[in-house]
């Protein structure tokens, strides 16, 4: 099966509030990792940084491609911790789409603001 087009998708948001454990979901669910990463104690796909897995959250812009209905959708999952939120500034000018994740008890904070 041919891909038709191919889209960027950035996932920004406030530090931790599951960008990396959705990109992880997407890879899974369209048959490209055999297990969800980050769920239930396992390391995710893409935090591979030894610092990553010690900090416990991403420190690096990481891409994970999937495909869906004929289109390949290379996911940009960005750190948006503040030391890390250039990253987050470099996705979403590489990207057509910014996809904002955001807690939905606590809304929109100051990091997902910023970057809006």
């Amino acid at each position: 099966m041919a891909e038709k087009a191919v889209k960027n998708v950035a996932l920004v948001g406030q530090a931790g509030v599951g960008k990396t454990m959705l990109a992880e979901a997407m890879l899974h669910l369209t048959g490209k990792t055999s297990r969800l990463g980050g769920h239930a104690g396992t390391k995710p796909t893409l935090d591979y940084d030894s610092q990553e897995g010690a900090r416990g959250f991403s420190i690096s812009l990481t891409m994970a491609p999937v495909t869906w209905n004929d289109t390949r959708i290379n996911v940009l999952d960005a750190p948006c911790y503040p030391d890390f939120v250039g990253d987050a500034y470099t996705a979403m000018s590489a990207a057509e789409t910014a996809l904002f994740v955001v807690d939905a008890i606590d809304g929109p904070q100051t990091t997902t603001t910023r970057l809006w």
